[in-house]
């Protein structure tokens, strides 16, 4: 069969902390894209903000940030009386 008009292809790339290896600085540059993933309640702002630099000196560009196994300490219900 043959497909009519365009259709967006996603790759996504999952890299380990940047600490760890320099795999993901190394494509950031090579990709349309990072969106950045940080541990909630583990990761120091410290280490977040260097880590982001590293992308954009490197020629990355940050889509955006994820905030990843974030706790909710306050009852679900109060989140939504205040919003």
């Amino acid at each position: 069969s043959r497909r009519t008009g365009t259709c967006p292809r996603t790759t996504v790339i999952a890299s380990p902390a940047s600490q760890n290896t320099s795999d993901g600085l190394s494509v950031s540059n090579q990709v349309d894209g990072v969106i950045l993933v940080i541990e909630a309640e583990h990761t120091r702002w410290p280490v977040a903000e260097k880590t982001k630099e590293d992308i954009i000196q490197s020629g990355g560009k940050i889509l955006g940030i994820l905030f990843n196994r974030r706790k909710f300490y306050i009852p679900p219900f109060i989140y939504q009386r205040l919003s």
